[in-house]
């Protein structure tokens, strides 16, 4: 089953800063969901065969959650 999630529509874009592609380019791992670096986030957990998922999507992911459990 795949479930699309429309984002906000006041939603304001992610735009990397200088100091966010600098710090991008020095990652070793980046989030398989929203494509940040590891240096660009707080935490970062490794999957299998080199999937990863970072804090600010886990947050969000655990947020999606308990909006559908109310």
């Amino acid at each position: 089953m795949i479930r699309i999630v429309e984002d906000k529509a006041d939603a304001e874009p992610y735009i990397k800063s200088a100091k966010d592609l600098e710090e991008q380019k020095q990652s070793a791992f980046f989030c398989s969901f929203c494509r940040k670096g590891d240096r660009e986030v707080n935490s970062m957990i490794a999957g299998k065969e080199d999937v990863f998922i970072c804090s600010e999507c886990v947050d969000l992911a655990s947020n999606t959650f308990k909006t559908e459990e109310n």
